[in-house]
């Protein structure tokens, strides 16, 4: 049964998931380019050396962040 759980979940859900990613796709071009500003953002936060501060910041600003791990 360990091994057939998450075939099982995925049947079970795979009906809502396909009609929410039929609802989506109308948006999908706004949401690749989101995305892509968001790597892009990430890739500079990481190499001008900022993430502690962000973390920081993040922390402060949302404490349940904290929990999380």
């Amino acid at each position: 049964a360990g091994i057939g759980l998450p075939f099982i979940a995925a049947a079970a859900f795979s009906t809502g998931f396909l009609r929410w990613s039929a609802a989506i796709r109308s948006r999908l071009g706004l949401i690749e380019k989101l995305s892509g500003v968001l790597l892009v953002a990430t890739g500079i936060v990481f190499m001008g050396g900022w993430m502690p501060q962000l973390a920081a910041w993040l922390l402060d600003t949302f404490p349940l962040l904290g929990a999380i791990g």
